[in-house]
């Protein structure tokens, strides 16, 4: 973009009597087909972008800088892809760490930005023509700074993520909350929970196993069971093992009959289950609890609990924002399979509250069991 003043109202001007005056070709296509609304409620701004009506309404009536700078990010796909544009390249000395380099916001991006800023100018009658005119000459600016500052805040979220997680093998790390969450589980709890996130997430672990031989049907719509990488499973033994020496209540015979029979712990975690409906239902819920652990603790109808999970706090009732996110969710994503007819769809829809009600009962069920378990192995090790 040209740094001279005289250069840069050229090249303003230009942009805004390229739609403004256009009498034939994309020019004129654009013009007339800017502002229309489709029939999902997106206003077209052009170049083939669009906008939600209702966002497009509010940000008329914000002021000058932050419709520039809301509209800039819009055009560009949001923040971080702005923060890695550029209006001049020859200024720019260094990348955000691990994304592209630095790219040249593109001309027909520029020239719909400064059209559009126009119309949304002349629509206040307070502005005279000579306020617009140094608006429209300092939009230019507004638009670098807003980029700078977008990017230092890039880099600096590189920075903090770069100390929030651990390290812990193999180009795998963790983030250091959970990790340190994760030191005071008990052993089994530790080991699971290490195990699905080093092979990266449940769904991933319910797919592999320690001995294909023993391994006679796969998840109805999935690749075939793989067995575990020894990479993995060393890595896994690896940390299972420093945790253990931490605990100085555990004797080194403990310890070694704790991890000799880590390998058993798998096989109380398999989940393998066809990608129904059923399953987005149930690995949603969990995801919105904040987990299979929280799941587990929570209920639908707390006078139908007469127990809890012991050695946790009291079981609670599911918040209704979330159930009803839950539902929400369920029913774009029902909405999406063609296959499934209106009347199917609605016997879906309510049956999910008793889907979720009896995987809470499973998922309470396997804590208690891992309970029960762990209480065992304290027994038998007193004997």
């Amino acid at each position: 973009l040209p740094g001279r003043l005289q250069s840069r109202i050229e090249f303003i001007t230009n942009s805004i009597f390229y739609y403004e005056r256009a009498r034939e070709g994309n020019a004129l296509a654009e013009k007339q087909r800017r502002y229309t609304i489709s029939n999902t409620g997106e206003i077209y701004l052009g170049e083939n972008i669009t906008m939600d009506i209702i966002k497009w309404d509010f940000l008329q009536i914000e002021k000058p800088t932050i419709f520039l700078t809301d509209l800039a990010i819009h055009l560009c796909g949001g923040a971080r892809h702005l923060a890695n544009r550029a209006l001049d390249l020859s200024k720019i000395t260094t990348s955000i760490p691990g994304r592209s380099p630095v790219k040249l916001m593109e001309n027909t991006i520029l020239r719909l930005f400064i059209s559009l800023y126009y119309d949304y100018l002349k629509k206040d009658k307070k502005i005279t023509n000579k306020q617009r005119a140094e608006l429209m000459s300092n939009a230019i600016d507004v638009i670098k700074y807003k980029i700078r500052d977008l990017r230092r805040d890039e880099r600096k979220k590189v920075w903090l993520d770069h100390i929030r997680v651990i390290y812990l093998g193999e180009n795998i790390t963790m983030d250091i909350i959970k990790w340190d969450f994760l030191q005071i589980e008990k052993p089994t709890i530790f080991l699971t929970d290490l195990a699905i996130h080093l092979c990266g997430g449940e769904r991933h672990l319910a797919n592999r196993a320690l001995d294909l031989r023993k391994i006679t049907t796969s998840i109805p719509g999935r690749s075939p069971v793989k067995l575990m990488t020894n990479t993995i499973l060393h890595l896994l033994i690896s940390l299972y093992y420093d945790y253990l020496k931490k605990d100085k209540k555990i004797t080194n015979k403990q310890r070694a009959e704790l991890t000799s029979n880590a390998n058993l712990e798998f096989h109380d975690i398999e989940i393998r289950s066809a990608e129904k409906p059923t399953i987005f239902l149930t690995d949603l819920a969990i995801h919105l609890c904040g987990g299979a652990r929280h799941l587990a603790n929570r209920a639908l109808d707390l006078s139908k609990i007469t127990t809890s999970i012991p050695g946790r706090s009291p079981v609670k009732l599911m918040e209704n924002t979330i159930l009803r996110l839950f539902i929400s969710l369920y029913y774009d994503y029902l909405k999406k399979d063609k296959k499934i007819t209106n009347k199917q769809r609605a016997e879906l829809m309510s049956n999910a509250i008793d889907v979720i009600k009896y995987k809470i009962r499973d998922l309470r069920r396997d804590e208690r069991k891992k309970v029960w378990l762990d209480h065992i192995r304290v027994v038998r090790k007193g004997k």
